[in-house]
């Protein structure tokens, strides 16, 4: 691989010689621009918001199905493992943390 600056944007070539681009380079700033100005047209078209808004309707009904389907099989995973508290800290450890300000805490560990 070859890296080169040229125009102020980085290349990647495949080899030495310079023949094949890896990535083909970017676009100008009036194609950005211009492609931009398309994209906002279409966002701001009426029928294609109410088709977007559909359908992130569908997809929530599906995930809400899901969710309904498959509730006692996650309830049921979730009591399989053993519950710890406060960031994996057995029960001992969360209670001295309770009771103990952290700078003490601290201290007690390392002693």
């Amino acid at each position: 691989m070859d890296f080169g600056m040229m125009d102020g944007v980085m290349h990647i070539w495949s080899n030495e010689t310079r023949e094949e681009l890896v990535f083909a380079p970017p676009g100008s700033a009036y194609e950005f621009f211009g492609d931009m100005h398309r994209m906002l047209k279409i966002i701001a078209m009426g029928p294609v918001k109410t088709l977007c808004h559909h359908r992130l309707e569908l997809l929530e009904q599906k995930f809400n199905l899901h969710c309904m389907l498959n509730a006692d099989k996650e309830f049921l995973a979730q009591k399989v493992r053993r519950q710890r508290k406060a960031y994996g800290l057995p029960s001992h450890e969360f209670n001295v943390m309770q009771c103990v300000p952290l700078s003490r805490y601290k201290s007690m560990s390392l002693a």
